[in-house]
């Protein structure tokens, strides 16, 4: 895998690109997976991910579309955030 796959076409940077994208770098650098193996997946994620784009769009589309009655229905609610407050150990005080 020097320059270029002859069976799916990968250099060597496209390949390791794929297998850092997918969390998959030592797995390939260890030879348990294959460049071939980890074009087809990082395809299938990034079709995944277009997909659920896609229908992310749609929904936020219908959603700003509403008709005007419906629109005022919709209702702002404030909301409190809760503080906490980290307490850190130090070893000359203890918890």
């Amino acid at each position: 895998m020097r320059n270029q796959c002859r069976i799916c076409g990968s250099t060597e940077s496209q390949a390791l690109a794929n297998a850092k994208a997918l969390g998959l770098q030592a797995e390939l650098q260890n030879g348990v997976y294959t460049c071939c193996q980890l074009d087809g997946w990082s395809k299938e994620q990034s079709w995944a991910w277009s997909e659920a784009a896609t229908e992310d769009r749609k929904l936020a589309d219908a959603l700003s579309n509403l008709p005007e009655g419906e629109q005022a229905n919709c209702e702002l609610v404030p909301v409190r955030f809760r503080h906490t407050r980290l307490r850190f150990r130090t070893p000359d005080r203890p918890a």
